[in-house]
C-alpha cells in the first residue's frame, strides 16, 4: 500500500517536473525565434543602409567627373576670352589707325571723297566686328563666372556628402552595436554559471526573464527567488557580478 502511494507520488512528481520543462522549452523556442527576428531585422536595416552608402559614393565619383569635365572647359573658355582679348586690342588699334587714315584724306583732296566714304564704310565694318568682339568677350566672362559658380558648388556638395558618408558609418555603427547588446541582455539566464533549468524557471516565474532583469535584484532578493537552501552551494554574488560583466562587455 505504502509503495503504491510512493509510486504514484513519484510519477506524479516526474510528470509535473516533465510538464515544467515542456513550458519552459516552449517558452525559450518562443524568446529565441523573437531574439533572430529582431536580429534579421537588424541585419536589414544595416544592409539598407550600406546599399545607401554605396549608392552615394557612385553618385559621388559622377559628381568627380562632371567637376573634371567642368574643370576642362572652364580652361577652354579661359583660352578663348585671351584670344578675344587680343583681337579686341588688334581691332582697336586697326580702327584708330583707320580713323586717322580718313582724316588725312579729308584734308589732303577732298576729291577723293569717294575713297573716304569707302574708308568710312571699312570703320563701320570695323566697329560692328569691334562690338561684336565686345559682346562675345562679354558673354564669355559671364560663363567663366557661372562655370567658378558650379565647380564651388561641386564642392560644396563633395563635402556635404561625405559628412553624410561618415554619419552614415556611424550609424551602421550604432545599429551593430545595438543589435549585439540586446542579443546579451535578453540571452537566456542559464548562461550564468550556477544557474541551471530549476533557477532559470524559478527566476522565470518570479518575473526575471533577462540579464538586465537579474542584475536589477539584490543578492538576498535572487536567494529567495531561486528558492535557495543553506546547505545548496549557489552564489547569487557571482550571479550578479557575471550578468554585470556581459551587458558593459556587450555595451
Amino acid at each position: 500500500m505504502n509503495l503504491n502511494l510512493v509510486l504514484v507520488f513519484g510519477i506524479g512528481l516526474f510528470a509535473g517536473v516533465l510538464a515544467a520543462l515542456v513550458l519552459d522549452g516552449v517558452y525559450w523556442r518562443a524568446q529565441l525565434r523573437a531574439l533572430h527576428d529582431e536580429q534579421d531585422r537588424a541585419a536589414q536595416r544595416a544592409e539598407a543602409l550600406r546599399g545607401r552608402a554605396r549608392e552615394m559614393f557612385r553618385q559621388m565619383k559622377k559628381l568627380q567627373e562632371i567637376n573634371a569635365a567642368l574643370e576642362a572647359q572652364l580652361q577652354a573658355r579661359d583660352t578663348a576670352v585671351a584670344h578675344l582679348e587680343a583681337g579686341l586690342k588688334t581691332n582697336r588699334g586697326n580702327l584708330l589707325r583707320m580713323e586717322e587714315q580718313i582724316e588725312q584724306l579729308r584734308a589732303e583732296n577732298q576729291q577723293q571723297s569717294a575713297l573716304a566714304r569707302q574708308a568710312e564704310r571699312y570703320a563701320a565694318a570695323a566697329r560692328q566686328e569691334l562690338q561684336e568682339t565686345v559682346a562675345q568677350f562679354t558673354q564669355a566672362r559671364q560663363m567663366r563666372r557661372q562655370l567658378v559658380f558650379a565647380v564651388q558648388q561641386l564642392k560644396k556638395f563633395q563635402v556635404r556628402n561625405e559628412t553624410l558618408t561618415a554619419e552614415l558609418a556611424a550609424r551602421e555603427t550604432k545599429v551593430e552595436t545595438a543589435a549585439a547588446a540586446t542579443d546579451v541582455s535578453h540571452a537566456d539566464l542559464q548562461v550564468i554559471r550556477g544557474i541551471g533549468p530549476t533557477y532559470a524557471r524559478r527566476l522565470h516565474d518570479s518575473g526575471v526573464h533577462t540579464l538586465g532583469d537579474l542584475v536589477a535584484q539584490s543578492p538576498e532578493r535572487l536567494h529567495e527567488l531561486a528558492g535557495l537552501q543553506e546547505w545548496q552551494a549557489a552564489e547569487p554574488h557571482a550571479w550578479l557580478e557575471e550578468a554585470r560583466s556581459l551587458l558593459e562587455s556587450a555595451s
